[in-house]
């Protein structure tokens, strides 16, 4: 969906960029609330969310990180799809792959159209 909606956009680089930026700049203060690591009886590790008053077997820190990572460097990639092979970003709005999405636009065109 990120990369229909960056194709589809006049600037996909300068777009993907903006979101990147939006997604390094995001505060994982939600970790905060979660206090833990606490032992059961039986030695498993839990976390604690006090405001919620719930638990959990793994950790939500450890969690959001490694969430906003894979994020971080999935859209990275996206972005890379966006450059041509001299890396200079491609100036059209097809993909990177010999614009599949501007021929399946197309085709949906003609679909409409019949």
């Amino acid at each position: 969906r990120l990369y229909r909606l960056a194709a589809e956009h006049a600037e996909p680089v300068e777009f993907l960029k903006q979101i990147l930026g939006k997604l390094k700049g995001q505060d994982l203060k939600t970790k905060e609330k979660w206090t833990g690591p606490f032992l059961t009886d039986d030695g498993n590790p839990y976390w604690y969310d006090t405001e919620r008053k719930t638990s959990l077997w793994f950790d939500p820190g450890a969690e959001m990180v490694r969430q906003q990572d894979l994020k971080v460097d999935l859209i990275s990639k996206l972005l890379m799809t966006f450059y041509s092979h001299d890396g200079r970003p491609n100036t059209t709005n097809n993909d990177a792959q010999g614009g599949e999405l501007g021929n399946n636009n197309d085709s949906n065109n003609n679909n409409n159209n019949n």
